[in-house]
């Protein structure tokens, strides 16, 4: 599985681009609220 924790609690996303789940690899695409900072926990575990 694959989880993000906004640690900000903003209105930032993420969002899986390309592989995950089934995969061996994650591309993640991280979007900050404009003028913000991001700041993720995120963990990636089979």
């Amino acid at each position: 599985g694959i989880l993000a924790f906004d640690l900000l609690k903003s209105t930032a996303s993420a969002n899986v681009t390309s592989g995950g789940i089934g995969y061996s690899f994650v591309n993640l695409r991280m979007k900050s609220e404009r003028g913000k900072k991001l700041d993720y926990d995120i963990y990636i575990f089979a």
